[in-house]
């Protein structure tokens, strides 16, 4: 019985060191989108301002006073009071590393919007507006200066460089996708919240 055990246990050495081996690599868990986070994932950078990654708190609107502003249940601004403005930041506190150039703003509803700090505002059509970005350590500054309560601005997205008329097929930032490309596991902890993905 023990030459059987034995034969046995050799017969499975030898199978085992012919079979394929597992494939080894590197894995990676994706940064936590937000206003001061290095990751550029999409290339609707809206989608990393304050307002957007904290939805549905009215303080995040308003960045460095804490104001509480009125928001609609999406977290868009519902309405503004007398020389009320709502403000949001993204790409803060990077050094300047991310891409410069135009940048195309859409957005639907009625009401004034405004940009500062590393954005210039250059022109403003329907619902559209384009923006000249120089980054700087300061990031860009989103302001909402006027909004209508029955027809509020909302869905505002704020396209990169060169994707204005493809953003809707490059959800995601091509140049980001191809750095995840060496790793094998992609790990998704950090993007587990509602307002990331539409």
């Amino acid at each position: 019985m023990k030459k059987l055990y034995l034969a046995l246990l050799i017969l499975i050495s030898i199978s085992y060191s012919f079979a394929a081996q597992p494939e080894k690599g590197l894995g990676v868990n994706l940064s936590r989108v937000a206003d001061w986070g290095p990751a550029m994932p999409f290339t609707d950078i809206f989608r990393k301002s304050r307002a957007k990654w904290i939805p549905q708190r009215s303080t995040d609107w308003t960045w460095d006073t804490g104001e509480s502003l009125s928001i609609t249940k999406e977290g868009w601004i519902a309405s503004l009071a007398t020389n009320q403005e709502a403000v949001t930041v993204i790409n803060v506190s990077l050094q300047g590393h991310y891409p410069a150039g135009i940048y195309h703003c859409y957005y639907e509803g009625e009401g004034e919007i405004s940009f500062g700090h590393d954005a210039k505002l250059l022109q403003v059509s329907d619902n559209h507006c384009t923006v000249d970005v120089n980054p700087t350590n300061a990031g860009i500054l989103v302001k909402i200066k006027k909004t209508t309560p029955s027809n509020p601005l909302r869905n505002i997205k704020l396209i990169m460089p060169g994707y204005e008329t493809s953003y809707q097929q490059n959800f995601f930032y091509p140049p980001y996708i191809n750095s995840l490309r060496k790793y094998k596991v992609v790990r998704y902890m950090d993007w587990q919240k509602p307002t990331i993905l539409p």
